[in-house]
């Protein structure tokens, strides 16, 4: 399901099933954050697993994917 933001920080809960993805939208100027949340062991993207990462320009977006138990992966327009 798509999110749209506009200057905050999601934090992924870790109540998805594995193969579930949630879209996230930066549609205003200021800064999106993704985090872990809490059962989020693993949230890797753009070559690297991270505790967050950043939705990199406006109107940029990131898919983030469930790919195991506790486990999320990112693509997108991530920093």
């Amino acid at each position: 399901f798509p999110v749209t933001i506009h200057a905050q920080t999601f934090t992924l809960p870790d109540l998805f099933d594995i193969g579930e993805r949630v879209d996230i939208i930066r549609d205003g100027a200021g800064t999106v954050t993704i985090a872990a949340g809490t059962g989020v062991t693993t949230l890797a993207g753009a070559g690297t697993a991270k505790s967050s990462f950043v939705i990199s320009q406006q109107y940029g977006a990131a898919s983030v994917t469930k790919v195991a138990a506790n486990s999320y992966r990112i693509v997108g327009s991530i920093a």
